[in-house]
């Protein structure tokens, strides 16, 4: 038994439903009832670390919740986990799709640098507009050191909005 297509269909529900910087993923685990292998579902935000992802949108979460060992993945039965158990928390996570992960890239006065955004770089860079993130490069960050480098220009790009580089040149 491989991947059934109610699967594949759910999945490309599941990935349309959610938000900017989360992420499905599967956990070799061993099924709820104790008896048998399985996929334990979950979602995860760019933070390797972080197992806590709170799911708000009341339908992702149902459609989440209705998980329960009827859909197949690679011969493996699917059940969803709202929070990953200690036993799960070791092994492998296979990414299965999830938006775009936000991203600058910043031509400094004298080097090239980029990096993801994380959850709480947005918080802080707040309304994703080119002011906002030149006055978030400009009081500096943990990853980028304006005062060190300087920068002269970026590129940054978070779900639909794309901030082009103000200045083809320092491409």
């Amino acid at each position: 038994m491989s991947t059934t297509p109610e699967w594949k269909e759910l999945k490309e529900e599941l990935l349309a439903m959610l938000a900017p910087c989360q992420w499905l993923a599967l956990k070799p685990a061993v099924a709820p009832d104790g008896h048998g292998n399985a996929y334990a579902l979950s979602v995860r935000d760019y933070d390797p670390s972080n197992n806590a992802i709170i799911v708000t949108d009341e339908k992702l979460l149902t459609k989440l919740r209705s998980v329960k060992g009827q859909f197949v993945d690679e011969g493996l039965p699917v059940f969803y986990y709202e929070y990953l158990p200690n036993d799960l928390k070791r092994g492998v996570i296979r990414d299965i799709g999830g938006k775009q992960r936000p991203y600058i890239q910043i031509a400094a006065t004298v080097c090239h640098y980029g990096f993801y955004l994380n959850p709480f770089d947005l918080w802080a860079i707040g309304e994703f507009t080119r002011e906002n993130i030149e006055s978030w490069l400009k009081r500096g960050n943990s990853r980028f050191q304006v005062g060190v480098y300087g920068f002269e220009d970026f590129h940054a790009v978070y779900g639909d909005i794309d901030i082009p580089w103000a200045k083809e040149e320092l491409r």
